[in-house]
């Protein structure tokens, strides 16, 4: 499994942001798991694969 780093926010400034790292196969799991886990109101911005 590869490791992915997600990046959602909520409002416009930085202190609004939050980042949470999980476990993926491949890119399109990692995509379908972080719009899923997202709380409503917030907003993906970025999901990356993170690199030993």
């Amino acid at each position: 499994m590869n490791e992915y780093r997600m990046t959602y926010y909520r409002g416009r400034d930085r202190d609004d942001w939050r980042e949470e790292k999980f476990l993926a196969y491949t890119l399109d799991l990692a995509l379908d798991h972080a719009v899923d886990w997202c709380p409503d109101g917030w907003t993906v911005k970025i999901v990356e694969a993170v690199k030993p």
